[in-house]
């Protein structure tokens, strides 16, 4: 009897599905559609109809959710065992077990799921870490070159200044004379020497002399110039470049953001943090769900392996005909089943045989061996038909049955004719006094009690009826001291009595006797004891 949830796809048709497990009631049947718990549907044995289709896609899942609150049946002492409450109980804690299996598979396998889901998502939430210290470190060197791009740009525009001032000199004006302007005033100087030279020869030397000079220091002024140009350029050039390189490492540091403005490459990573530590929670949570699933399937596991071990330790006999068949040679604590128990109350060696208990072939007998003792020990016994220890009608009118074994033992009545084989005891309580045997008119509405004597007046005897009925209308019913009933005629004519007294007669005290005469005769062996302050007479 193996079970399995059934699963589906809904159609957006289909209502009816069958199911393959077998159910104790219908109300122990679930159902989710798309994983959401609905009891929109009715159970006819094997089918289930819902009372709207499963949407197309929808997931459809029937399964059994058997009620372990409450026992199937309830024994009480001396209550009925049947094997069909006995049946019911099993199958409800079978079933049950299925389902603790069932739950804990699945548990174990959406475990398993989380635990992979928790996996993904560490890993993605470490990309993201890495991506994101990736992103910071990319922007703090976007940055740094940018500083020291602006720093180059402000050095080369600081010798550019420089450049400029070396290559130029004030006029006096506000304006600047360059130093081609310089070389050519000190060339007109130059020129204006050499004319005055040629008219005189003795300042001639020192014109030309000093023409030379001037023209070598209008040389290296031009050299000068002429670096100081080139340094510019170079500068400028400089400056090009570093303005361009902070145009890139401001364009590296930043993207747009789709609105006209700009996401940093600082906002981006702390939006990758962020996202990573969302990851990392979410990974958290779906380890917690994880371990939280792995508990709830170990404790199902338990408890299935609890259910499991209880049954496997459950003490089971193996069945034994009658008496005649037990076993000559048993093992130590071999468990037997007598089906018919008749003839166990002089079985030997046997211990434990409760009082006066009789076998019967309507009673099971169950007995262990004790190799210690070399002795069977005696169990239990139970009716080999519970049902069959209530009196009916037919078996009681028959007589076929053991009644002493199938009356209740409180408020079972029986119909017509009963027999007993063996006394029947009448017992007393505190509450209703002596034991009392009541015979009841044919209405049952009134009845006549014979009841026996008080408690403290230590009575014990037998009273036995006569053998025969009375030989003439009117006797009375008198007992001798032995409680033998018998009839005697008494009437307001005359009062018989035996002309020889068979029985020892005892005259209690204070008590006033006759006998009849005039012949009177005392038995061989018999006496007649007469009472302190008593009186015997004899009428002749």
């Amino acid at each position: 009897m193996t079970y399995s949830p059934f699963t589906a796809t809904g159609d957006g048709t289909t209502t009816a599905f069958t199911i393959a497990f077998t159910y104790i009631d219908s109300a122990d049947i679930k159902a989710r559609v798309n994983n959401v718990l609905t009891t929109a549907f009715t159970v006819s044995g094997s089918t289930v109809t819902f009372n709207t289709a499963p949407p197309s896609g929808q997931s459809v899942k029937i399964f059994r959710d058997t009620d372990n609150q409450t026992i199937q049946a309830d024994f009480q002492s001396g209550s009925a065992l049947r094997a069909v409450d006995l049946n019911s109980n099993f199958t409800q804690l079978l079933f049950v077990t299925q389902e603790s299996t069932d739950l804990a598979d699945t548990a174990v396998a959406d475990a398993a799921a989380a635990v992979v889901s928790s996996d993904n998502a560490v890993a993605a939430s470490n990309t993201a870490n890495t991506n994101s210290t990736n992103a910071v470190n990319t922007s703090n060197t976007a940055l740094s070159n940018s500083t020291s791009a602006q720093t180059d740009a402000a050095t080369a525009n600081t010798n550019a200044t420089t450049a400029l001032n070396n290559s130029r000199e004030s006029d006096g004006s506000g304006g600047f004379t360059s130093a081609i302007d310089k070389a050519n005033t000190a060339l007109t100087i130059a020129t204006s020497a050499s004319a005055q030279a040629a008219a005189s020869a003795t300042d001639s030397t020192a014109a030309v002399a000093t023409a030379n000079a001037a023209s070598a220091s209008a040389a290296s002024a031009v050299t000068t110039a002429n670096a100081s140009n080139a340094s510019a350029t170079s500068a400028q050039t400089a400056a090009t470049s570093a303005a361009n390189d902070a145009a890139l490492a401001l364009s590296n540091s930043r993207e747009s953001d789709g609105s006209g403005g700009f996401n940093s490459a600082i906002d981006k990573s702390n939006t990758a943090i962020t996202t990573a530590n969302t990851a990392s929670t979410n990974a958290s949570t779906a380890l917690s769900t994880a371990n939280t699933a792995s508990t709830n399937a170990s404790n199902a596991v338990t408890t299935a392996n609890a259910a499991s071990t209880a049954v496997s330790n459950a003490a089971f006999y193996g069945p034994v005909a009658n008496v005649a068949a037990i076993s000559g040679s048993p093992a130590d604590q071999d468990r037997i089943e007598i089906l018919d128990s008749t003839g166990i109350q002089s079985f030997s060696p046997l211990t434990g045989l409760p009082s006066g208990f009789t076998g019967s072939s309507d009673l099971t007998v169950r007995l262990q061996y004790n190799s210690s003792g070399s002795t069977w020990e005696w169990k239990q016994y139970f009716a080999e038909d519970p049902e069959a220890r209530y009196a009916t009608v037919a078996s009681v009118n028959t007589n076929t049955t053991a009644i002493a074994t199938k009356i209740p033992l409180a408020g079972g009545t029986f119909t017509g004719a009963v027999s007993f084989d063996d006394n029947v005891i009448v017992k007393g309580d505190s509450t209703n006094g002596s034991g009392k045997l009541t015979l009841n008119c044919e209405n049952n509405s009134h009845g006549v009690h014979i009841k026996g004597p008080a408690h403290s007046a230590g009575a014990t005897y037998t009273l036995t009826l006569p053998t025969a009925l009375p030989t003439v209308a009117g006797q009375s019913l008198t007992a001798d001291t032995s409680g033998n009933l018998g009839f005697t005629t008494v009437d307001a004519a005359f009062v018989e009595t035996p002309q020889t007294i068979s029985t020892s007669k005892v005259i209690g005290a204070n008590i006033n006797a006759g006998i009849m005469g005039p012949t009177v005769s005392i038995a061989s062996g018999v006496t007649i004891t007469v009472g302190q302050n008593s009186q015997l007479t004899v009428l002749s």
